[in-house]
């Protein structure tokens, strides 16, 4: 059974963001794995990874606020920015602040701000990241670049700090893009003194929450139980930060083909809106550029949002000359056809001898009625089932089938 959900994880320290998806492959024995937003290894807290089909919309979970506890040292700063680079520059002076210094400077440092990421970081600059020119002792000119400092809270509860290294611990509630080390340097630059970030912890991502959080060990854990399904969040718990819109049965197979539709009065006031099918995504929409009265689609997911599809075998027949089995085998070519159009027939000739010449298997399916009828888009039958059995009588296949069409086969996934 196919694995798709988002998967919150707490990341301890000392692995990389990109560590815990390797691991998490391995564990789950899937290739579909993918993270919502780098953790540098020194860092631990939420994680939300993606798996199966979640990794179409793992960008739009990164994009979700983010809160962090972190502890800032004013005194020093490091190359890095955190504890773990060398220090660059050192105030050894004994140090007086009290507690309304600090919260102007907190205060003077939320809203819209300007940032330039660290050397140490993983920006691109020309094709290469940053923290590859730093280790190469390489200075290049780094983007500026504005993020969303939504609040900063005082964690501490004295109001006087003494010394030649003060340490304050602080709540930041933020938007994506935002270098907590980076902003713990402009906090002691808004002090007048070096400062870097001592500690950091992400405690939430989005609706992610570290209550919410298991680790590499109990995902282990949970895996070899068969119970990975009781920590995995669906796709609408990640997406539940957008409005969502159920749709109607007619509207499904232009949303699966990625058509313009008019726009929803709920994209007035929103850049993106999910649209559903019985509760689940099936597409994510977005205004359109150039025509205000529509909107197009931005991201179709290929998830199975019905578990009752009524696919019933109507009729099954096989030529005399080959005894039926079990198995169907492999199926090398696989396509939609109706088998009555000639050019069709030679297609699929082609692909039942591609399949002898492979020594496998073929079978030929088909659907009755013709979907074009169910989808209203022909008024008279196209074909019948005697007429395909009469078409593939000449046929060396292993046998054909005609499925039941409906509605519901079309939010199966492609």
């Amino acid at each position: 059974m196919a694995m798709n959900g988002v998967l919150p994880l707490w990341k301890e320290k000392g692995m990389t963001s990109h560590d815990c998806v390797f691991k998490l492959r391995k564990i789950l024995k899937t290739k579909k794995v993918g993270h919502t937003g780098t953790l540098d290894p020194d860092v631990d807290g939420v994680l939300p990874i993606c798996i199966g089909t979640a990794t179409k919309v793992a960008e739009y979970i990164t994009d979700q606020g983010k809160t962090y506890e972190a502890e800032v040292t004013i005194g020093y700063s490091t190359e890095t920015e955190d504890a773990s680079g060398a220090t660059v520059d050192a105030d050894e002076s004994e140090k007086h602040l009290n507690r309304n210094d600090l919260l102007k400077a907190l205060e003077s440092l939320t809203g819209e701000i300007k940032q330039i990421p660290p050397m140490y970081s993983a920006v691109k600059v020309n094709g290469k990241k940053l923290y590859e020119y730093a280790r190469q002792g390489i200075q290049v000119e780094r983007p500026e670049r504005i993020v969303r400092i939504d609040s900063i809270e005082l964690l501490d509860e004295q109001t006087e700090w003494s010394g030649k290294e003060l340490k304050f611990s602080i709540r930041i509630q933020c938007g994506k893009g935002t270098y907590i080390r980076t902003l713990a340097v402009q906090i002691g630059e808004a002090l007048g003194y070096p400062a870097h970030m001592s500690k950091l912890t992400r405690t939430e991502s989005g609706k992610f929450a570290a209550k919410d959080c298991v680790t590499l060990a109990e995902v282990a854990e949970l895996a070899q139980n068969g119970d990975i399904s009781s920590v995995l969040k669906p796709l609408s718990y990640g997406l539940s930060n957008f409005p969502f819109a159920e749709i109607d049965q007619k509207d499904i197979f232009a949303i699966k083909n990625g058509q313009v539709l008019d726009k929803h009065p709920l994209l007035e006031a929103e850049n993106f809106l999910v649209l559903t099918v019985n509760g689940q995504p099936l597409a994510l929409y977005k205004k359109h550029p150039e025509r205000a009265d529509k909107m197009k689609p931005e991201k179709c997911s290929e998830s199975r949002v019905s578990t009752r599809c009524n696919m019933e075998i109507i009729h099954l027949s096989y030529p005399n000359h080959i005894k039926p089995e079990k198995s169907l085998g492999p199926f090398p070519w696989r396509s939609v056809f109706d088998g009555v159009h000639k050019g069709h027939q030679r297609v699929i000739g082609e692909a039942i001898a591609q399949a002898e010449k492979r020594q496998v298997k073929s079978a030929v399916m088909t659907f009755d009625p013709h979907p074009s009828l169910v989808l209203g888009g022909r008024k008279e039958e196209v074909f019948t089932l005697h007429r395909c059995s009469r078409s593939w009588r000449f046929w060396k296949t292993w046998g054909w089938m005609f499925v039941s069409w409906s509605v519901s086969l079309l939010i199966l996934p492609s």
